[in-house]
């Protein structure tokens, strides 16, 4: 609905974090809704990702990459269309 999982401050500025998790190596694929990309082009360099890799249950451990603003986001990864639905006209 939000299009974020977290709101918070940083330097007096709001921000809108994204929260990306996998068990698996950072380079992994995952997948953002249409919804969050729309709100990621809304916001820009208000928009960070956290991208959280390697996470273990079995050790309490993971490794967290930070991305801060679009233009960050799209540096290190492309965006490609991955689903369309079918609806009724």
């Amino acid at each position: 609905m939000f299009g974020y999982d977290i709101e918070s401050m940083f330097e007096g500025e709001r921000v809108f974090i994204e929260v990306k998790t996998t068990r698996h190596a950072f380079w992994t694929d995952f997948f953002l809704t249409s919804n969050e990309r729309a709100k990621m082009k809304e916001l820009g360099e208000r928009y960070w990702l956290y991208r959280v890799s390697e996470l273990s249950r079995e050790n309490n451990e993971a490794k967290l990459s930070i991305f801060r603003g679009q233009s960050a986001i799209e540096e290190y990864f492309v965006l490609e269309p991955s689903a369309y639905r079918f609806r009724k006209r």
